[in-house]
């Protein structure tokens, strides 16, 4: 695989060995998981709860109730699933204080439309943080991202580095997001990996430079996205994920520890 002449780019960095390679893959890495976002975007204007009663689609005597209810008996459950479970309000209700809590559009997508984007997405990323993507524009490279009930920011920035491409974010409804995931999950391609155990940087390197020489890869690309080392190989179009790099050493894999997904 690395001939002279050939080589592979990693990040704009052209390598001709296996062991440039892993000191290019390892120095990313490594400042990837110094840099990484948060998961999610978790600090927000207003409670949802509170953001519902200011509507008017709940009174403060039903989010005490719902409150009461979420802390004997749903211990971390979203408050939105509890008003759902209790009867106090509906899909579109939620959907419309989430937009207004997160001040993001809901994307009014019927079920006729197809979610038509240039490049696929791992569906391991789009069944973690439930999210699809819902509208692109060609013109502008602009992709539209519809989360169902949180908005996470790091899967916007990676997918923006991971395409090339402006991402924006939107509101779904949740049976929605369901039947267009199944859609996809049907024409899905074997094109991604996850490996959930989690590794040192030195392993995850390794694991990438083994599949680049695999797959006989021109490029690759390395980006954090949320809990996951997100890295694409092209111009296969072969996607990894693996559970982000620890900081300490790790104990070597071996195929009975790893979990992986095709």
């Amino acid at each position: 695989m690395f001939r002279n002449e050939r080589g592979i780019d990693v990040e704009g960095q052209w390598v001709c060995s296996s062991a440039c390679f892993l000191a290019v893959a390892q120095e990313l890495i490594a400042s990837l998981r110094e840099s990484r976002a948060p998961v999610a975007s978790t600090r927000t204007r207003l409670p949802l709860g509170l953001v519902m009663v200011s509507r008017g689609e709940v009174s403060s005597g039903q989010l005490r109730v719902a409150l009461e209810y979420q802390q004997k008996c749903r211990k971390g459950k979203r408050i939105g699933d509890v008003f759902k479970e209790l009867g106090i309000a509906d899909d579109n209700q939620i959907l419309r204080a989430l937009a207004e809590q997160w001040s993001i559009p809901i994307f009014p997508l019927h079920d006729a439309e197809a979610s038509v984007i240039p490049e696929r997405l791992p569906m391991q990323l789009l069944e973690t943080y439930r999210t699809l993507p819902v509208h692109f524009a060609p013109a502008g490279r602009v992709l539209l991202l519809g989360f169902v009930d949180t908005l996470h920011r790091s899967v916007l920035y990676a997918v923006e580095q991971m395409l090339g491409c402006r991402t924006e974010a939107c509101l779904v409804q949740p049976t929605f997001y369901s039947r267009q995931l199944e859609r996809l999950r049907r024409n899905a391609e074997n094109s991604a990996i996850v490996i959930e155990t989690r590794t040192t940087v030195i392993e995850a390197s390794q694991i990438a430079l083994n599949y680049a020489q695999q797959l006989e890869a021109a490029s690759a690309r390395m980006v954090s996205c949320g809990q996951y080392l997100w890295i694409r190989l092209d111009p296969n179009d072969f996607h990894l994920l693996l559970r982000f790099p620890a900081a300490t050493p790790a104990r070597a894999l071996s195929p009975e520890q790893n979990s992986v997904r095709a």
